[in-house]
């Protein structure tokens, strides 16, 4: 019998690294949760009690992983073979740079098979071919305004996902690209080049999304659009998986 898979979350205390949490745990895998302050590690332990797999809280300062060798320590004292970055709070040095940081970090350690991240449908720096001009003058206007500097940030992570997962031979890096989150159950989806170009997305759905692909067998590195919709999660990750489907399609890096 394999071992269980053992998985961490930067970020733990989120809604959707939460969710994700007691799906992993319920599936018996391991997850280290990194999370800012001791005030929120009986919480969190408590909400990973009863549950079969095994919780391990770790409080560390993102903000102070300022390099690759950083953020490969705390990698390396974990021993995952998968990480999840789900983390934001100081929007250039951690949602960019400790995002990055990990990205590379992930690649370089040879034991971590998979990183995601989760990051939001409209970071990109090109229209998406699948999208009309007003779909996307409208995210630009979104981008260039009250999320401009959360959009920078963002969008350079992904790049990331792209151009450091094509350094290993068999690594997995995806991004996981949610609408406006809400708090409702988990749900059906639309996924992948979806019609809609803005709608919201339910941390819980997010969540679930995640563990599928952490799960998939055959899933490639790639950027991924999820919208609440009617099909089942499960069935449209494994479409999408099938199909190759890629949601960086457009942008500079998809070319190169």
């Amino acid at each position: 019998m394999s071992s269980p898979r053992h998985v961490l979350i930067l970020g733990g205390n989120g809604r959707i690294s939460r969710a994700l949490t007691e799906i992993l745990l319920k599936k018996s895998w391991s997850v280290s949760s990194v999370i800012r302050t001791e005030e929120q590690v009986k919480d969190l332990e408590a909400f990973g009690a009863g549950l079969p797999g095994k919780l391990n809280v770790l409080v560390r300062d993102l903000e102070k992983v300022d390099s690759q060798e950083k953020a490969a320590a705390i990698i390396s004292e974990v021993n995952p073979d998968s990480v999840v970055w789900s983390a934001g709070m100081t929007v250039f040095r951690i949602d960019r740079d400790a995002a990055v940081h990990f990205t590379q970090a992930a690649v370089a350690t040879p034991t971590v098979t998979h990183f995601l991240t989760v990051s939001y449908l409209g970071a990109r720096r090109a229209n998406a071919p699948w999208w009309t001009e007003e779909d996307w003058a409208g995210w630009n206007k979104v981008n260039s305004t009250f999320l401009a500097r959360y959009y920078e940030a963002k969008v350079a992570a992904d790049e990331a996902v792209i151009t450091e997962a094509r350094k290993r031979d068999g690594f997995i890096a995806v991004s996981v690209r949610p609408g406006g989150l809400t708090d409702k159950e988990a749900g059906g989806v639309l996924m992948g080049q979806t019609e809609k170009a803005r709608g919201m997305t339910s941390r819980a759905t997010t969540a679930k999304v995640v563990a599928l692909l952490l799960e998939s067998k055959n899933v490639k590195s790639r950027w991924l659009d999820v919208l609440d919709g009617e099909e089942d999660a499960a069935v449209a990750v494994e479409r999408c998986v099938r199909e190759g489907t890629e949601c960086a399609e457009g942008e500079a890096i998809y070319s190169k």
